[in-house]
């Protein structure tokens, strides 16, 4: 009588099961660059959310302490106020509470955008202290005031 092997697998419940792990190996990679994709969206984000309220809270507590509001496009002229109503890219807070002092002078302060960054600068002169509000992980391609 002749007995017939059957230890290993046939060709054909070879290629069902190639076919049925590649199908689920794909569904697997697929999932898993979905989840990546929506993790770094959400990331992304939360960066800009938190960014932004920053700039917000900073622009709102600096605008309670200031003394005179200027919405302007010029950098070199802090004290001429643009038409009211057209959008403009730079804020100037005239600050009271400056004592004259050089060093500790704080007036002006001025928000702009400059290399994809919010920026401020407090003081003029050689004792300006010019500061980013925004850091690189986030880039400002617009800044208005109105």
């Amino acid at each position: 009588m002749n007995k017939i092997n059957k230890d290993g697998f046939t060709l054909i419940e070879l290629l069902i099961y190639t076919v049925i792990f590649s199908v689920v190996a794909g569904l697997m990679t697929g999932i898993l660059t979905t989840t990546i994709k929506i993790n770094q969206r959400e990331s992304s984000s939360n960066e800009v959310t938190s960014q932004l309220n920053f700039v917000m809270q900073t622009i709102q507590r600096l605008t309670k302490e200031s003394s005179i509001i200027i919405v302007n496009s010029t950098s070199t002229d802090y004290d001429v106020d643009a038409q009211v109503g057209l959008p403009q890219s730079r804020l100037v807070l005239r600050m009271k509470d400056s004592g004259g002092a050089p060093t500790t002078d704080r007036d002006p302060i001025t928000i702009y955008t400059s290399s994809s960054t919010i920026k401020m600068s407090q003081g003029s002169g050689a004792n300006q202290i010019i500061s980013d509000l925004t850091s690189n992980r986030v880039v400002v391609d617009q800044l208005q005031f109105t």
